[in-house]
């Protein structure tokens, strides 16, 4: 029998009935959490591979960076299977991976797709044999970077155990797709402290539960408290012998007591002096040590490793995994406390002098901030470069806080203690521009004011960039006017170089523009666009398009937003993540204004260079992308390939919002080739992955948009109308303008169902307010065709045949309105008495529609010219037309594809109309 022991066999049930299993070990006492860790890793490694330790409480992922750190050090560490994973890929998701994980390849995005990245890998891992990782110490609150990497463990679908620590039982929400176990793991049972002490003593069981018989109640049950009362009152006591007794005399003479200090003063009574120096230079640092390093201090001291072995079997060390290499702490506060109170800083110099000559010759695998102690022994010098390589070091890893409170203990004593290695002017520029960064405008001010008055005459450039960054800072403090005098300083023989240029306009820009003088700001925006170069960094120019952007796409500038992309891409190499991206813009810019064919040429010409996609979510993008594209050229079946094609790589849409909006997409081309129920099976699917989180409510009704149309589309209007005003109401209380413009669109067509042209109109005027706030070509196109429809159904014949005309003349390029317009001009025709240019329209409609497969309006224009030849009296086109009405009207059937939607259509009025009509054999 083992500790905890009923636990463990609970787990072992729960490892043979699940394959992805997350088990939850929690409960206050640390030591007995990872005491229980070690025989659930025993009882799995039989059966699952280990992939990785990782300790919460010594590196907690707590700054953006670190998250992506650990996502591509496992990536590293497991190099074979990484490539194993990458052979299992397509050649191009294959080149998009090596693109993006190489250095030159690091982006300022999300670092979703990495997450992504180490996921799949954990998956393919699992696949191939079951693995299991731990992640201990798990706050009650994870932080963003924790919360990352349970996510990602989230979509591994194949054999995988995860065993996490905390104090607390994880939230179920966060285990979505394990079978969870939470184990608590409270004190130890008598029995099973028995055993704990015979393992750690190595003595009999006898011993071992007169031993407990002493010590349980004062120790609670608690691990912690076990091994050190142990190690303090009876470890001495012990026969040589572990079977012999120990002597009973001896046993009733130990007065245990468990309150920390007095088990500390009796570990540390005897303790050689050597030893009690390491382990308080360990409780100084906050940081994990490299057992490397701790073990070369040792060496040193000449303290044998049993000794530091013996240590960290008691718990009172604590040794961690990080990137592959050993570390070690002490995580009992406590102790930690104690041991700094018990040693003197002045006692540690011997050592400290030893570790300042390592630290000299060595580079730490992570930064530890070790400047604070030789600080505080006196040893100014060395606490001083050591600041300086602290403060790099945190900022790389985007530990901005620590770091400027290294740069700030740098600032406050380099006048006082010079030192050759560390220059006052760096450490001035570099914590004003950290302070920048950090929006503390009004302290990088003043470090970059202190850092221009270092700078000889020789340094002009590097005044001259202070000056503009300090104009920088006051702008963003609102001292404006002091910001345009700086400027104007500035000597115009100062202002020669592209890249001054550019950032003085920019910035005389956001002076104007927060004086309330837009138009002087866009002047000064446009020729700091027109100032920049291929060597003007990406930063500025992002910037100055940012100013740009609105503007001109609400037409404030002369310039339109094409000539603003165009500008800025004239500025920028051609396979710079900047120029890719403003591509992707100019596309999006392109099909907003109608102009699909130019879309089409720029997004297949990047498709085909490949090269400049380095994120993958760029590739997503530009699959999008094409696949709207084809869907407005009228090739749904290719534009259904490309969604196809992401649905296919799960490592560019795992499970999750972008996923959901891909079948979303997906659903929307079913719609159009007529498919209701494969449509609506998507539709149903993305929305129980969307589930019911508020965060996700604006895709939740957009999916409702959708179904609300088809239900219209297959006579379902109850249920329509039921969709599309919850979701009307919805984007109307939040403001969404372009699901509020979709809902109230469909509505228009319900009540023209239902032949109720007020309500129509009520709702037209909804949708034509929210089109103005989106101003996209393809919404003004669907706003048109539903104001044609009405007008028609109104009477209203010459307003409907101007609008026609118009939209005719705006749908060029997107087939799927080029067909609707004509089918439109024809019925307009029809109303007004004009039968032959009608049927000539028509007859052109329905040849269209025939042949880029739109069933609805073959239906609806084969209806229109049975009632044309009905009115001109044409008897045979009139069998003729009504004979292919109904044919069409059986091919929609057949399309839908669901028996339910099918039946619904079968029994509505207009089959009614139409079956008669239906020649069978």
């Amino acid at each position: 029998m083992t500790v905890y022991e009923k636990e463990r066999r609970a787990v072992a049930a729960m490892v043979e009935e699940s394959e992805i299993l997350w088990i939850q070990l929690y409960g206050a006492d640390v030591e007995g959490r990872n005491l229980f860790l070690e025989r659930i890793l025993r009882l799995l490694e039989e059966r699952h591979q280990l992939l990785f330790e990782h300790d919460f409480s010594a590196f907690p992922l707590s700054y953006p960076g670190e998250e992506s750190l650990f996502y591509r050090h496992f990536l590293a560490t497991h190099s074979d299977d990484f490539s194993r994973f990458k052979r299992h890929q397509s050649p191009g998701i294959r080149g998009l991976i090596e693109a993006y994980l190489a250095p030159e390849g690091r982006t300022d995005t999300a670092d979703i797709w990495e997450r992504n990245i180490f996921s799949a890998l954990v998956n393919f891992m699992a696949e191939a044999h079951p693995r299991c990782l731990v992640l201990a110490n798990i706050p009650e609150d994870p932080s963003p970077g924790q919360l990352g990497v349970i996510r990602a463990l989230q979509d591994v679908r194949h054999p995988l155990v995860v065993i996490s620590t905390g104090e607390r039982p994880l939230p179920m929400e966060r285990l979505e797709g394990f079978q969870e176990f939470q184990v608590p793991l409270e004190k130890l049972p008598v029995r099973d402290a028995e055993h704990l002490v015979a393992r750690y003593a190595g003595t009999s069981m006898i011993n071992a539960r007169l031993i407990t018989n002493h010590i349980y109640i004062k120790s609670g049950g608690q691990t912690r408290l076990i091994r050190p009362m142990v190690d303090c009152y009876f470890r001495a006591i012990l026969p040589d012998d572990p079977d012999a007794l120990i002597e009973h005399a001896r046993l009733q003479h130990i007065k245990p007591g468990s309150q920390p200090e007095m088990l500390f003063n009796s570990l540390t009574a005897f303790l050689p002096g050597p030893l009690l120096k390491l382990l308080a230079l360990l409780s100084r640092v906050n940081d994990p040590l490299p057992m490397s390093l701790f073990v070369r201090l040792a060496r040193e001291m000449e303290i044998p490793r049993s000794a530091l072995g013996r240590w960290l079997k008691s718990g009172l060390l604590h040794r961690v995994t990080y990137q592959d290499l050993e570390a070690v702490t002490i995580l009992w506060p406590e102790w930690r406390r104690y041991l700094r109170h018990q040693v003197q800083i002045e006692e540690l110099g011997d050592l400290l002098a030893f570790l300042s000559g390592l630290l000299d010759k060595t580079e730490l695998p992570w930064p530890v901030e070790f400047s604070p102690l030789f600080d505080l022994a006196g040893d100014s010098h060395t606490a001083i470069w050591l600041a300086q390589r602290e403060a790099r070091a945190f900022r790389h890893l985007e530990q901005q806080r620590r770091s400027l409170e290294r740069y700030a203990y740098l600032r406050r004593n380099l006048k006082r203690i010079r030192d050759k290695r560390v220059s006052l002017a760096e450490i001035l520029g570099e914590q004003g521009q950290l302070q920048f960064e950090m929006g503390l405008y009004e302290n990088a001010f003043e470090s970059l004011r202190e850092f221009r008055e270092t700078l000889s005459r020789e340094q002009s450039a590097e005044w001259i960039r202070t000056s503009l960054t300090m104009a920088d800072a006051l702008i963003r403090m609102d001292a404006f006017q002091e910001a345009r005098y700086l400027i104007q300083e500035l000597k115009p023989k100062d202002i020669e170089t592209p890249f001054v240029r550019a950032f003085a306009d920019l910035l005389l820009g956001e002076l104007e523009e927060n004086l309330g003088h837009p138009g002087y700001a866009y002047r000064h925006f446009w020729r700091a666009l027109e100032s920049a170069t291929a060597s003007t960094p990406e930063w500025l120019i992002r910037r100055i398009l940012d100013h740009l952007r609105h503007p001109a796409r609400e037409g404030k500038l002369k310039q339109s937003y094409h000539d603003v992309l165009t500008q800025g891409l004239d500025t920028l190499p051609a396979n710079s993540d900047l120029s890719l991206r403003l591509n992707l813009e100019k596309i999006r810019e392109m099909m907003n204004v109608g102009s699909v064919m130019e879309a089409l040429r720029l997004a297949r010409d990047i498709f085909r260079r490949g090269g400049p996609l380095s994120h993958p979510g760029w590739a997503v993008q530009l699959h999008l992308y094409l696949a709207e594209i084809y869907g407005y050229l009228g090739k749904w079946h290719l534009s259904r390939s490309y969604l196809r094609r992401l649905l296919g790589e799960p490592l560019l849409t795992p499970p999750g919002p972008l996923r959901i909006q891909v079948e979303v997409d997906l659903a929307i081309v079913e719609k159009e080739l007529g498919h209701y129920g494969k449509s609506l099976e998507r539709l149903q699917n993305a929305l129980i992955d969307v589930g019911t989180a508020n965060e996700q409510a604006r895709l939740r009704h957009q999916i409702f948009v959708h179904m609300g149309h088809i239900y219209l589309l297959v006579q379902g209007v109850l249920r329509a109308r039921e969709l599309l005003e919850g979701s009307l109401q919805w984007a109307q209380g939040h403001p969404d303008p372009e699901l509020a413009m979709q809902a109230a669109l469909f509505l228009t067509s319900y009540e023209l169902q239902l032949e109720r042209p007020d309500s129509a109109q009520r709702y037209l005027d909804i949708a034509r307010a929210n089109v103005e706030q989106v101003d996209v070509a393809l919404d003004s196109l669907n706003l048109r065709y539903y104001d044609i429809l009405l007008q028609i159904h109104r009477g209203g014949l010459e307003r409907a045949e101007e609008e026609v005309a118009r939209m005719s003349d705006a749908a060029r390029g997107v087939v799927k309105f080029e067909i609707l317009s004509l089918w439109l001009a024809g019925k307009v025709r029809m109303a007004r008495g004009d039968y032959d240019s009608a049927q000539t329209l028509l007859k052109g409609a329905l040849e269209a529609a025939s042949r880029f497969r739109l069933p609805q309006v073959v239906l609806q224009t084969c209806r229109d010219l049975s009632r044309l030849a009905t009115l001109r009296g044409d008897l045979e086109n009139e069998a003729l037309y009504q004979q292919a009405a109904g044919k069409a009207f059986e091919k929609v059937l057949e399309g839908v594809g669901d028996e339910i939607l099918q039946r619904q259509m079968a029994e509505s009025r207009e089959y009614q109309e139409l079956r008669h009509l239906v020649r069978v054999g």
